[in-house]
């Protein structure tokens, strides 16, 4: 279920990202368009210089050239195909162009998903917590905590795991992960 709402968010951003793209297509075209026409019923007062560039110290760092889903979606496939560390590499470059892109909670999500994978429970409960600190009104936020109780009982600090789940069914009572919580506090006592 996860999954296919992950999936139809996806498909969402890139129609909105594919409206967005259209709509400044449009605009650029007519802006061009009415370029044109002006100056072939104008004469030009000014003559044709060629501008030559100045040096004028270092240029600024380009952002990467990949779209923001196409480099989520990349990220998802290496965790997909059990490629851990490059999903969590691929997520975190994904974060860190985009940290207010709506997927950017789910990216930094998954980067702790990687970790915990490859058994780096630590590193695993930083991205967790991050998720929680950096993006509370995110949809992933029942998850991470769910995750940081999981994570917590790996690293055998069952107080800890206990505060984290009990603090997700206090604030996410409905969600699904509070039913979770509940099955491992049961299994913890």
């Amino acid at each position: 279920m996860q999954s296919l709402n992950e999936k139809i968010e996806a498909m969402c951003a890139r129609m909105e990202a594919m409206k967005k793209a259209r709509k400044s297509t449009a605009h650029k075209k007519a802006k061009h368009h009415r370029k044109t026409k002006k100056s072939k019923n104008s004469v030009s007062k000014k003559p044709v210089t060629k501008k030559v560039a100045q040096n004028k110290g270092p240029t600024p760092a380009k952002k990467t050239s990949v779209a923001p889903l196409k480099l989520y979606h990349e990220a998802y496939q290496k965790y997909a195909a059990n490629k851990y560390k490059k999903a969590a590499e691929t997520f975190l470059k994904f974060v860190n162009l985009y940290p207010a892109h709506p997927y950017a909670n789910n990216a930094l999500y998954w980067t702790g998903e990687s970790y915990y994978s490859l058994g780096d429970y630590e590193k695993a409960a930083q991205y967790f917590k991050e998720v929680v600190e950096k993006y509370p009104k995110g949809s992933k936020v029942p998850d991470a905590l769910l995750k940081l109780g999981y994570t917590y009982a790996e690293l055998d600090q069952k107080k800890t795991a206990r505060d984290y789940l009990f603090k997700l069914m206090d604030e996410f009572p409905f969600s699904e992960a509070a039913q979770k919580a509940q099955n491992k506090l049961d299994e913890l006592y």
